[in-house]
């Protein structure tokens, strides 16, 4: 898997939904999963005008 930055901000939430996943199904979670469904999850809704707006909001 290619290595790329994740601000820190967003970490904490990879952090925190790798937390509330390992009490969900009682059993751990590896982060890298968690992250690979937030990317899946994102790449399945993101449409043109988002990717028109990246700039717009910050996100480079």
């Amino acid at each position: 898997m290619p290595t790329k930055h994740i601000d820190k901000e967003a970490w904490k939430i990879i952090e925190e939904l790798t937390v509330k996943a390992t009490i969900l199904l009682n059993t751990p979670v590896k982060d890298s999963e968690i992250l690979k469904a937030v990317i899946a999850k994102g790449l399945s809704v993101i449409d043109d005008d988002d990717l028109k707006n990246i700039k717009d909001r910050g996100i480079k």
